[in-house]
This record gives C-alpha cells, sequence and structure tokens, in this order.
C-alpha cells in the first residue's frame, strides 16, 4: 500500500478503486480522517457488500497510542447495540496495518445537508430526538459520545445514525484544560475547564448541533428556543437530562404529527 505525506506532516494512504486496502476489502474511496486514522469506503467480498475501514495513517501504524485508541474504539462499540449507531463489522488490530471494520451508514452527512441550507423547525426536532435517543442508550452505558456536531451524523433514509466514537469516554473523566478532545463550537465549559463529563457534556453539543442545523437567522418558536437554550447552557446543572430532552424536543412537534414513539411507552408525556 503506498502512502503521500502532506506538509502538515499527516500522511494518507493512496489506493485506486479495486486495490486491496487491507486483507479481505478493497479499496473504493477514502471517506475523510483525522490527525491519527482516516477512513475509507471498501469493498468486502466475503460480506458481498461496502463496508467503511478505519485504519491509522501510514506515519502511525506503529504509534503505540493510535493502536489502543482503536482497540479503545472497538470495546466501546463491542458494548453498543442501537440502531442509531454505526455498527462494527470486524476487528482486525493484529495485522500489519491495524484496522476496524465498520458498518457503512449510506446517506449525507447532517453537516453536507446544511451546506445547502437550514433545516425547518420540525426536522430539526426530529433530528434531535433520533439523536437524543441514541445519546440516551450511550450513557446508560456511562459513556460519553464527546464529538456529536452535524459531521458525525448521517441521514439514512430519514434516520439519524451517529458515528465516530473515536474518543468516547467512560462518563466521570476529566481532560486537562489545555487538551481536552472534541469540535471547538460544539464544546462544553466543563471540557475547558478540566472538570468531570457526563451525559450534560453531550447535552450541550446536540444543542449546539440543532441550532446549527436552523441557521443562525431563523425565528425559532419560543418553545424550540427554550429547550435549545437549555440544552445549550454554559453551566452544566442548567442543562436537561436525557429524558427531559426527549421530552422537551417531542413537545415542538406539530400537533398533528404522530411522534417517534407511543405515549405509553414514554416514562414523561410528550407535551411539556
Amino acid at each position: 500500500m503506498s502512502a503521500v505525506t502532506t506538509e502538515d506532516t499527516e500522511s494518507s494512504w493512496v489506493r485506486a478503486p479495486g486495490e486491496e486496502l487491507v486483507p479481505g476489502y478493497l479499496a473504493w474511496s477514502r471517506l475523510g480522517g483525522g490527525t491519527h486514522c482516516e477512513t475509507w469506503l471498501a469493498w468486502s467480498a466475503a460480506h458481498w457488500c461496502p463496508v467503511t475501514v478505519k485504519l491509522p495513517r501510514p506515519a502511525e501504524i506503529s504509534d503505540a497510542d493510535t493502536r489502543s485508541d482503536l482497540a479503545l474504539e472497538a470495546r466501546q462499540l463491542n458494548r453498543i447495540a442501537h440502531p442509531g449507531v454505526q455498527r462494527l463489522v470486524a476487528e482486525n488490530l493484529e495485522e500489519a496495518v491495524p484496522h476496524l471494520v465498520l458498518e457503512y451508514v449510506e446517506g449525507p452527512t447532517l453537516a453536507s445537508l446544511l451546506d445547502t441550507g437550514p433545516l425547518s423547525a420540525t426536522d430539526t426536532v426530529l433530528v434531535g430526538l433520533q439523536v437524543a435517543s441514541t445519546l440516551r442508550h450511550l450513557h446508560g452505558l456511562r459513556l460519553v459520545h464527546l464529538d456529536v456536531k452535524p459531521g458525525n451524523v448521517i441521514i439514512r433514509e430519514g434516520r439519524a445514525v451517529l458515528i465516530d466514537f473515536g474518543i468516547t469516554t467512560a462518563v466521570g473523566t476529566a481532560f486537562p484544560a489545555d487538551d481536552a478532545p472534541g469540535t471547538p463550537g460544539f464544546m462544553a465549559s466543563e471540557l475547558f475547564e478540566g472538570r468531570e463529563i457526563d451525559a450534560r457534556t453531550d447535552t450541550f453539543a446536540l444543542g449546539a448541533t440543532l441550532q446549527r442545523c436552523l441557521g443562525p437567522a431563523a425565528e425559532v418558536e419560543t418553545g424550540l428556543a427554550d429547550a435549545l437554550r437549555r440544552m445549550s447552557a454554559r453551566d452544566a446543572d442548567q442543562r436537561p437530562d436525557d429524558d427531559m430532552v426527549l421530552r422537551l424536543l417531542a413537545g415542538r412537534l406539530p400537533a398533528q404529527h404522530p411522534g417517534l414513539w407511543p405515549a405509553w411507552a414514554a416514562p414523561h408525556d410528550q407535551t411539556g
């Protein structure tokens, strides 16, 4: 496998469509990447379907921290079973190029949809409810995603799927104030202040994501504006818990909308 190194010292794999990316998986196209790893759309002959392969950048193959991070991500994904999460297909961490094989979630990212314009209030609420459902499950496992943002939400056949669990961390973790993980604009104050994180850290990021969905010039009805203001509060103690987030958002659906769950299934009514 050949590689190219860019001026900022990051390196990327270079493979033509149909060439082997890693054993058993043929490269299709590069999807993107971060500082240490990148992701590819690949073809699996064994599964006879497209998959996503996450692997270290060439310069990171031997880096112990990068390998450890991939192993941690695999362990986290093995704990999560939810329709709103990108599923782990295989983990091949002992290969010459360690890698994870993930479900290929087909559809545009929320970020790419927003490039064409803001969402309606109803569509924003529906995205919020679907991501909040996934986060509620994740938080029940005592995990915090830590990178909820439009680029990590894929809209598959009208449903939001959360991806990229590379920095998912246990509730109660604290980071050095000057080295907190996440994406600026979606990071809660506790990350910058070296305080412990919990579910409310993701609530802040979801609130910021939904604000981004509406656009800066949107005239938002009072109830939805209040819900997003509470979710995005600087003080974590002022943010709602997961059930309240679901309740607040469900209450902002139009009266004629059937909602996403039957009334008898909800721990709270849907009209708050």
